[in-house]
């Protein structure tokens, strides 16, 4: 179908944000840059399914070690353009997480979902991810620049 292919420049981010941007549309193409050089060193790794020149899907995903198990990849974000949703690009993408996850020696794939959005849950529990609790967060008005 497409391929996969890592994000670390600008360039590339930029050709990436309109799939992201599905997902956080309160979020402006400036935010995004401005978030990238703090994000990529902090082991946060943009990938996205490519099909014909056309970022048609995005993760974020990190892998980090973790109190429970030795390492552990986290999907942070998960999105496909509007345009190209439902054609099975974003499972593609999805199971070669998966696969990258187990070649990175992870003892588990996590990632948080939103409470509306039930359509990505239902997609998730197809590809064989369980739902295993819920996330609770607390928000500030200031982000830390």
């Amino acid at each position: 179908m497409g391929h996969v292919a890592f994000f670390t420049t600008a360039e590339e981010w930029t050709r990436a944000f309109p799939a992201f941007a599905s997902l956080r549309p309160q979020m402006s193409l400036a935010a995004f840059l401005n978030n990238r050089e703090h994000c990529l060193a902090g082991g946060y790794s943009l990938l996205g399914m490519i099909v014909d020149d056309v970022v048609v899907c995005v993760a974020g995903i990190s892998v980090r070690p973790h109190v429970e198990c030795e390492r552990q990849l986290e999907i942070e974000d998960f999105s496909a353009h509007p345009s190209f949703k439902r054609r099975g690009y974003g499972r593609e993408l999805l199971f070669w997480i998966i696969d990258y996850a187990k070649q990175q020696g992870c003892f588990r794939l996590k990632l948080d979902s939103g409470n509306a959005r039930q359509d990505a849950h239902r997609f998730y529990e197809a590809a064989g991810l369980a739902r295993t609790g819920f996330r609770f967060e607390k928000r500030f008005s200031a982000r830390a620049s």
